[in-house]
């Protein structure tokens, strides 16, 4: 179902990436990262003797070296993709480079977030076995290839021959985030995820959480009979088998017309009452025609998603480490009741302390994500990146003033500076300007000691220091100010 053109441009090789990828041994010391890999493999119109083999791979986020680029920051990851038959032989290698950009460091605090791509290949029938290696390449040493953060996966993988055109015949399945059909505008876009109109986030972990509720599929079919007087119906069926091959859901037989020849399967299953484990999915069609029959199937693996206690902390790692940190979030949040509560329970109890907590200020309460929670997590990492004294560590800029501002009201809309002088300590005002249910508020900084601790000096929002003749009392501390 794909155009060759396509496909041959895909697989154009970085001969560069030939020699590195089969040179790479990493030092016994160099910092790995997370990876994965899947495949899937699909028929192509006029290349019968090959399929298009799409290899979808992930990596997270938070662990890649961003670095400052053009008022962004800026990681870049080289990949290199090797393919062996069954006998160890290599029989190709891919290569390219991919970038990504955040706007703020504080958003590497979101743990969760994954980048996710794919490279393409013609690959006869067989059986392969495929090494991926990517590298973090802003953590190399003096920029010397190989010298990075990076992480390997290798997957065995077994194409089918879709040579054969006289009975109905499936491709592999691909298991996936989400699928969006594609607006106009987009389907001329180049994008490894762009799939017959569609958007594809592919999962190459083949893990789902049982929060994310969906489970999308895609596959494709072959070689329906189709013409004038032929049943222009096909059914697919499709269930999901435990490990000891018990069906635990079955969706039934479903009937569909026929486009032509061939047809899409692009659907999504609720998985949200599955219990905790490993799975099979299974996929049936049926052509009502000739009653022809073609299946295929997919593991999986569902886990339960636990409660993010603390930062990066989930609740079955909860330290009372963990909880003092804990203490320096609530503290500029809680009520005074709520800080008590937690004040006094024990380890426990305050777990439960912070759970009510997040749900009582989580403003989607039906969704998987609370965003006030994720929004305090970032900007407590950022205050700290940003505003500490400590240098070295910085672990103390949310007790800074400036700190204990930004993580309780968030980005100011504007910052006016003055810099330090010969007259005058440097100060700093932070403005909001519609603040909820206070309207335009404002917060006055100042240095000092010069040592860039900027301590709160007067602001007029709701329960904080309020000094409306903090200017004046600056300058009367000038030595250089005569009175004149």
């Amino acid at each position: 179902m794909y155009k060759p053109v396509i496909a041959l441009l895909i697989i154009l090789l970085s001969l560069s990436g030939v020699s590195y990828a089969q040179d790479f041994e990493a030092p016994a010391a160099q910092e790995k990262i997370a990876s994965w890999l899947d495949f899937a493999a699909y028929q192509i119109d006029n290349y019968k003797e090959f399929a298009l083999v799409e290899f979808y791979y992930s990596l997270l986020r938070h662990d890649l070296t961003f670095e400052d680029f053009d008022s962004t920051y800026e990681a870049s990851i080289e990949v290199w993709l090797e393919i062996f038959n069954e006998k160890g032989a290599p029989v190709d290698t891919l290569g390219k480079v991919i970038a990504t950009r955040i706007k703020d460091p504080a958003e590497l605090t979101k743990k969760s977030i994954r980048i996710i791509d794919a490279l393409q290949a013609l690959m006869r029938p067989g059986k392969y076995s495929v090494k991926l290696t990517v590298e973090d390449v802003n953590s190399r040493t003096d920029g010397e290839e190989f010298t990075g953060k990076y992480g390997e996966r290798q997957i065995m993988v077994e194409i089918p021959d879709f040579s054969e055109q006289s009975e109905i015949q499936l491709s592999t399945i691909e298991l996936a985030y989400n699928i969006e059909l594609l607006k106009e505008k987009d389907t001329m876009g180049i994008n490894p995820l762009y799939k017959s109109d569609r958007y594809i986030v592919p999962n190459p972990t083949g893990v789902f959480i049982n929060t994310d509720s969906l489970m999308y599929f895609y596959a494709e079919i072959y070689n329906l009979e189709y013409g004038p007087d032929i049943s222009r119906d096909y059914y697919v069926n499709y269930m999901i088998k435990d490990v000891e091959g018990n069906i635990v859901a079955d969706y039934g037989k479903r009937k569909y017309f026929k486009p032509g020849t061939s047809a899409i399967i692009s659907s999504a299953i609720d998985i949200s009452d599955l219990r905790e484990g490993r799975f099979t999915f299974f996929l049936q069609v049926e052509d009502a025609e000739n009653n022809s029959i073609s299946a295929a199937s997919k593991r999986f693996q569902l886990i339960y998603e636990t409660f993010e206690m603390a930062p990066a902390v989930p609740e079955e790692q909860f330290t009372e480490e963990d909880a003092v940190e804990m203490e320096k979030i609530l503290r500029f949040l809680a009520t005074k009741e709520e800080k008590e509560q937690y004040k006094n329970a024990d380890l426990e109890g305050k777990k439960d302390v912070i759970k009510t907590f997040w749900g009582r200020r989580d403003p989607t309460p039906d969704t998987r994500y609370n965003e006030f929670k994720e929004t305090i997590f970032r900007r407590f990492q950022y205050a700290n990146e940003k505003y500490s004294v400590n240098l070295i560590d910085k672990s103390d800029g949310w007790k800074t003033d400036r700190g204990r501002i930004y993580i309780k009201y968030g980005e100011p809309d504007e910052i006016e500076r003055r810099p330090s002088s010969m007259e005058l300590e440097p100060f700093e005002r932070w403005i909001y300007y519609n603040y909820p249910q206070q309207g335009q508020i404002y917060f006055i900084f100042v240095d000092e000691s010069g040592y860039g601790n900027f301590e709160l000096k007067h602001s007029n929002a709701q329960g904080e220091i309020v000094d409306y003749e903090w200017e004046q009392r600056l300058e009367s501390q000038d030595p250089f100010n005569t009175g004149f």
